[in-house]
């Protein structure tokens, strides 16, 4: 058989910790620069999906129609700048 372990339900679960606003200025600056959500996770530490999630959210509060067009909005708009 196999040397796989057993995993006990009880087993505290590391959580990651929390998006910061700072990380979520980041992952759109570096949008704003091109790069893909992939690449924006890998630099980050965080998963693409997270990145798409923000973006999304990033999008619907400005009421961007397209990804070029959100990047333009954030980059035009003060919007991330440091607070």
């Amino acid at each position: 058989m196999g040397s796989a372990q057993p995993v006990g339900l009880d087993a505290p679960h590391a959580r990651p910790a929390p998006l910061t606003d700072e990380q979520r200025r980041t992952a759109l600056r570096l949008m704003v620069q091109g790069y893909t959500d992939a690449a924006i996770a890998a630099r980050l530490g965080m998963s693409p999906r997270t990145v798409a999630a923000h973006i999304k959210r990033a999008s619907d509060e400005l009421g961007s129609r397209s990804r070029a067009n959100l990047a333009y909005l954030l980059a035009t708009g003060g919007h991330l700048q440091e607070e």
